[in-house]
């Protein structure tokens, strides 16, 4: 299993060997008012990748949007 931590957007990914590749963040700031920085967390779990939005304004993760 390998975590990363990912910009809010995709527009720097790259397509490497048939997967897009974004450049991990090194640093997730929390602020004094109980916010964060817009972050994607990406599981990779062998061949299945999961990207979940992190809310900047609870730092809590946010449903998929196909969760109803």
């Amino acid at each position: 299993m390998q975590v990363q931590l990912l910009g809010p957007e995709v527009d720097g990914a790259i397509l490497l060997g048939g997967q897009a590749v974004e450049q991990a963040l090194t640093r997730l700031r929390f602020y004094p008012d109980g916010t964060c920085d817009r972050v994607r967390l990406e599981v990779r779990r062998n061949e299945a990748r999961r990207l979940t939005p992190i809310d900047p304004l609870t730092c809590a993760p946010l449903p998929a949007p196909d969760v109803r």
